[in-house]
């Protein structure tokens, strides 16, 4: 592997180091050996791009699987850094507990990454998501330039609690600590803003 795909899978390993309070390891997808500095878009026209996790449906003691997707941003998106949300009565599926990975699947709109972490926010939630008794999972990913396409981002999984009621629903939402982002190969603020003011919230209801 060449020096610079391996220093992007280092800075995305730091990053959800130090935004999820967690270990650190990394999860790699098709990783290109060169990053390439060409910065052009798809057009000329600003990205408008809107995230939103799903609603979704699973029976208690089932797994649920939930998605992040985009649209809006098709090729015109580079990387992603983002906190999702839910009630502390789900349970987050991991890949490796002692080092905090989440276990999760790319989605088509992530066909290019070059490498992605995902890891739960095990220690040290501020008090604003503590106080709804709220957990939450950190994922990160890059493309070489803006490769991102509209789709699905990812999937990830939440087991129901044994004895939910049916007709329990548990939001599912976004958490925007400072050093989060979504954005192009520039690093377009007022894309970034714009995705951030606009993303949609999902759910898990019980069957």
């Amino acid at each position: 592997m060449k020096l610079k795909s391996t220093a992007l899978i280092f800075s995305l390993i730091i990053t959800a180091a130090v935004f999820s309070g967690c270990g650190d390891k990394s999860e790699d997808t098709d990783i290109s050996p060169e990053i390439s500095t060409d910065n052009s878009q798809k057009s000329d026209e600003p990205a408008k791009p809107v995230l939103s996790l799903s609603n979704t449906e699973a029976g208690a003691g089932e797994i649920a699987e939930i998605t992040l997707s985009v649209s809006g941003a098709d090729e015109k998106w580079s990387m992603c850094g983002l906190h999702i949300t839910y009630p502390e009565e789900l349970e987050c599926q991991m890949k490796d507990v002692e080092e905090h990975t989440i276990d999760y699947k790319l989605g088509d709109a992530s066909e290019n990454s070059m490498g992605s972490v995902g890891m739960l926010w095990s220690e040290g939630l501020p008090d604003e998501l503590t106080e709804k008794h709220l957990s939450c999972f950190f994922f990160t990913e890059m493309f070489s330039e803006n490769q991102g396409y509209d789709g699905e981002i990812a999937k990830f999984y939440l087991k129901i609690p044994d004895d939910a009621q049916s007709g329990t629903v548990y939001p599912l939402s976004y958490y925007f600590p400072e050093g989060d982002l979504f954005t192009d190969s520039s690093q377009n603020m007022q894309m970034q803003e714009y995705a951030f003011a606009n993303a949609v919230d999902g759910s898990v209801t019980v069957k």
